[in-house]
């Protein structure tokens, strides 16, 4: 399994599934809070298509 501790880092940790014991879910999103406050409606569906597009221009 591949692991990003850093989300803002390319750096990334390789582990083997049978080493984890256990898994849940982050209770915090690496997204900033109101990150999307700053932005025109306009802003946030062209972010919304670009990650759909997996980071591609369409």
């Amino acid at each position: 399994m591949v692991l990003k501790p850093n989300p803002l880092s390319p750096e990334t940790v390789e582990i083997g599934k049978s080493l984890i014991r256990s898994r849940t879910q982050a209770e915090a999103s690496p997204m900033p809070a109101g990150l999307l406050n700053a932005l025109r409606l306009e802003q946030i569906l062209d972010l919304l298509d670009f990650m759909e597009a997996g980071g591609k221009k369409k």
